[in-house]
């Protein structure tokens, strides 16, 4: 049987695929098939095909790639183009940097099935389904509950049609078009595929209207107009409070809700617009759940396309408010990636300068987890660039509110009275955090130099007590700082360097109360240590301390000692 290969190559052919269903067996495939590719009367598309998966579980893209081709040529001749393998050789082009021969396969062989109407109506791939009363398990995660208040409203809309189910006379709607899912998927690989010749505005044109009708879908909205009126309204009233805001703060920014809306999604039943790529992508996209036709990889994947192809098409706010958009949203669950989201949108805006943006993204890293460290650092990081907006206290205090153990924040506001000068309440807010973490240097330290700064008030009742309190703090900081790093010795940072820093920040607290003397000899004695010892530049501080005692050398009339410190530590060759 082996050698008659006219006779039995379909038997090749069924043992072939039989191979490639148990998987893993690649190369036992190519084997089989290799045979075929010489006989004439067996080189049918579905050879090619077996062919060019096994080629591509391979990773030799390039051959699979000739292989689908292959595949397609035969099927054209009959009008019956497989939309899965099309989709995956235009899948190996953009791995290839061959975007423009993808574009290329995708004008010859799906443009008119992809790109132009009719769609195909919802209910086609779901009759089956209710007639047997099954629902898979992706159904279970995205059916909504019986009481939710956005589609009881939409329920409530008596006097409005519903034309869920649309009719066999609507020439926009056919059953015999291409399915839905796979549809989607071609459209934003037309999307990505124009992005990779530099033009990213057609993968806006798709992803746009895909993304925002997926974080207002329902398992009850599929197919519905009720769907469309939804967005309508609720785009509508963001365009009014942005043209309300752009009226009492003067920001252009706050268009951009309604500049979105104008250009990223149309009405699909306007003549005008109804044959447009938007239209299209808002029709397939209204006809199928998103979250069911593409993985979470999938999706989570597209919203950050289109936030970096909107930022690379000039339209960065565009992109900020989307990322943000989505983030509030409940579509994407994993913390991890709705982190990234905010990122993104985070370094988009802080990279074109829209530094009220970016303050905003910063607080939602924190609404999203208060008691994450790593959040109210970030967040320190981006106010220390885009400065402190006026409502910064409030949100604050907010925070503490409703997390009133929450020790970032309580060490921000203390931070942000001493900022205010308001010392005393600075000392109140940096001892409720003491009180939770007694044994954290930073916090010691911070309370430290707010005792510091209230002894320097004129109003103060007892001076020489916050003097005392401020030095006590202090000392305890350095103590507890040594033997912290100590513990964490291995990672570089041992308790030679905390000495270090102890000493420096004593020396700080010596030379604020002018008790030069003091001062003097432990700036002396830091970069006494930084003479003898090499230290990591990160972890230097012999340039801030040389910085300090020139000063008090310049104000004792010691000049030359400090231009000899200056000269020393400070000049740069």
């Amino acid at each position: 049987y082996a050698h008659d290969l006219v006779t039995f190559g379909d038997l090749h052919v069924d043992v072939a695929e039989a191979y490639a269903y148990i998987g893993n067996q690649d190369a036992k495939v190519i084997e089989i098939l290799e045979k075929l590719v010489d006989v004439p009367s067996l080189c049918n598309d579905k050879l090619f095909l077996l062919l060019g998966q096994a080629h591509e579980h391979l990773e030799l893209f390039k051959a699979a790639l000739d292989l689908y081709e292959k595949a397609l040529q035969l099927q054209s001749t009959t009008n019956t183009i497989d939309p899965h393998m099309a989709w995956s050789a235009l899948s190996i082009c953009l791995r290839l940097h061959m975007a423009e021969y993808g574009l290329k396969l995708f004008d010859m062989y799906l443009k008119e099935s992809v790109l132009n109407l009719p769609i195909r109506p919802h209910w086609v791939n779901t009759k089956s389904m209710d007639g047997s009363g099954k629902k898979s398990q992706g159904d279970d995660e995205l059916e909504e509950d019986e009481n939710d208040e956005d589609d009881d409203d939409d329920d409530d809309d008596e006097d409005e049609e519903d034309d869920a189910v649309p009719s066999w006379s609507d020439p926009s709607f056919s059953v015999d078009a291409m399915d839905n899912a796979i549809r989607l998927k071609l459209l934003i690989m037309y999307g990505r595929l124009h992005r990779a010749t530099g033009n990213s505005e057609i993968l806006c044109k798709v992803g746009i209207p895909i993304i925002l009708l997926s974080l207002q879908q329902s398992k009850r909205l599929v197919g519905s107009r009720r769907l469309l009126r939804k967005m309508q309204r609720y785009y509508d009233e963001k365009s009014n409070k942005a043209i309300a805001d752009n009226v009492q703060l003067n920001d252009p920014q706050t268009n951009v809700w309604l500049t979105m809306r104008a250009t990223y999604l149309v009405n699909p039943e306007d003549p005008m617009t109804r044959n447009t790529l938007v239209a299209i992508a808002v029709r397939v996209t209204q006809q199928i759940l998103v979250l069911k036709a593409l993985s979470k990889t999938e999706h989570y994947g597209l919203i950050m396309d289109v936030g970096k192809a909107l930022t690379e098409s000039g339209n960065h706010t565009s992109a900020i408010e989307l990322l943000t958009e989505v983030n509030c949203s409940d579509k994407v669950s994993d913390p991890q990636l709705r982190f990234n989201i905010r990122f993104l949108a985070l370094a988009t805006a802080l990279s074109f300068k829209e530094n009220r943006m970016a303050y905003e993204v910063a607080r939602l890293n924190i609404l999203e987890d208060p008691l994450d460290v790593g959040a109210w650092n970030l967040f320190c990081h981006i106010i220390s660039h885009t400065g402190v907006f006026s409502w910064h206290q409030k949100f604050l205090a907010k925070i503490l509110r409703d997390y009133p153990k929450c020790v970032p924040a309580m060490i921000m506001a203390g931070h942000r009275s001493s900022a205010y000068d308001i010392s005393s309440l600075a000392v109140g807010e940096l001892t409720l955090a003491h009180l939770e973490l007694p044994e954290d240097p930073l916090i010691l330290l911070c309370l430290g130099l707010a005792y510091l700064n209230l002894s320097m008030q004129r109003t103060v009742q007892d001076r020489q007590q916050s003097v005392a309190k401020s030095f006590a703090f202090l000392q305890t900081y350095h103590t507890k700082r040594m033997q912290q790093q100590t513990a964490m010795e291995s990672e570089g940072f041992g308790s030679d360097l905390a000495k270090i820093e102890g000493w420096y920040n004593m020396a700080r607290g010596y030379h604020q109360l002018e008790l030069n003397h003091l001062a003097i000899a432990l700036y002396e004695r830091v970069l006494r240590y930084y003479d003898a010892h090499e230290v990591p530049a990160e972890y230097q501080l012999c340039r801030e301390a040389a910085y300090n005692l020139s000063l008090i050398y310049k104000k004792s009339g010691a000049p030359d000692l400090a231009q000899y410190l200056l000269h020393k530590y400070l000049v740069v060759n």
